[in-house]
C-alpha cells in the first residue's frame, strides 16, 4: 500500500505517492527503481568500510567488519537481540566465531544489496548463516541457486546427505527435486554403497511424508525403502558368508577336533 501525500489549494486538489505504488519495480522512474539506486549507494558505501559512517563493529578471524545497527536489525531480529543494550557496549566489537570472515562478509553483502557470491563451496555455510540470523530472503536466494546449479551439486554419493541439508533448512523446492531424483535413479542408488549409510530416520520421515501424498510419491517411497532393506539384506548375507569363509581356514586344537 503506499503512502499518500496530500497537497490542497484553493485551485485543485492533488495527490501524491510517496511510498511503494503498483507499477513496474524496474519502471524507469518509478519508486522502486530509486530505491534500488538509493540501496545500491549505500552499498558502495559499505564496501568502502570507513568507520566514520557505521556504527557496530565486528570482529572475525582478527579482522573488522563495519555496519550499520539500523540496516542490520530491519532484517534480522537476531541481530536486535545482539545488538542491543543489554548485550553490547558502545564501541565494543561483536565478536563472530562460527563463521569465517568470508562467509560473514557475504552476508552482509546480501543485506546490503541483495546479492551476494555463491559458490559450491560455500553455499551451506551461507544457508547456515541465513538461518541462524532469520534472513529468509537469504535462503530463498541460496535456494534458487542450488536449483539452478542442482546437477553440479547432487550426485549419488551425497543424495542422502542432500536430503538431510534440505530439510533441516526446509529448503522445499530442492528437497521435492531430491525426492524426485532419488525416486528416478533407484537402480543406480541400490548400488551405491552410500545407500546403506542412509539414516533410519530418513526413512521414517520418507514413510511418514506419504500420509497426504499422492499414490506416485507413496510407491516411490515404498521402493526407496525395500531398497533399502533388500541392500542390508544383502550386506549382511556377504559378511555371513565372509565370516563362514573364515572359520574354514581356522586350525583348531587336536583336542577340540
Amino acid at each position: 500500500m503506499a503512502w499518500k501525500y496530500w497537497n490542497k489549494s484553493d485551485d485543485d486538489e492533488s495527490m501524491y505517492d510517496i511510498g511503494f505504488s503498483d507499477s513496474d519495480p524496474d519502471e524507469k522512474g518509478g519508486p522502486q527503481s530509486y530505491v534500488y539506486k538509493m540501496q545500491q549507494q549505500k552499498f558502495e558505501l559499505f564496501k568502502l568500510q570507513n568507520p566514520e559512517n557505521f556504527d557496530v563493529k565486528f570482529e572475525i578471524e582478527g579482522k573488522i567488519l563495519y555496519a550499520s545497527k539500523f540496516d542490520l536489525i530491519a532484517v534480522s531480529q537476531t541481530m536486535n537481540s545482539w545488538l542491543s543494550d543489554r548485550w553490547t557496549t558502545k564501541d565494543q566489537s561483536v565478536i563472530i566465531e562460527t563463521y569465517t570472515f568470508d562467509i560473514f562478509y557475504q552476508f552482509l553483502c546480501f543485506i546490503y544489496s541483495g546479492g551476494c557470491e555463491l559458490t559450491k563451496e560455500n553455499i551451506f555455510e551461507i544457508i547456515d548463516v541465513a538461518e541462524f540470523f532469520d534472513l529468509q530472503h537469504l535462503k530463498d536466494f541460496c535456494e534458487t541457486f542450488l536449483m539452478q546449479k542442482k546437477s553440479e551439486i547432487v550426485n549419488n554419493e551425497n543424495i542422502f546427505d542432500m536430503v538431510d541439508v534440505a530439510e533441516k533448512y526446509s529448503l522445499t523446492k530442492f528437497v521435492k527435486f531430491l525426492y524426485c531424483k532419488i525416486a528416478d535413479g533407484l537402480d543406480e542408488l541400490f548400488e551405491n554403497e552410500s545407500f546403506l549409510k542412509v539414516q533410519k530416520s530418513y526413512l521414517l520421515r520418507l514413510c511418514q511424508d506419504t500420509i497426504d501424498a499422492t499414490p506416485q510419491e507413496i510407491f516411490s517411497a515404498s521402493i526407496v525403502v525395500m531398497g533399502f532393506l533388500k541392500k542390508s539384506f544383502e550386506n549382511s548375507v556377504s559378511k555371513i558368508n565372509s565370516s563362514i569363509g573364515i572359520f574354514g581356514q581356522i586350525r583348531f586344537p587336536a583336542f577340540l577336533s
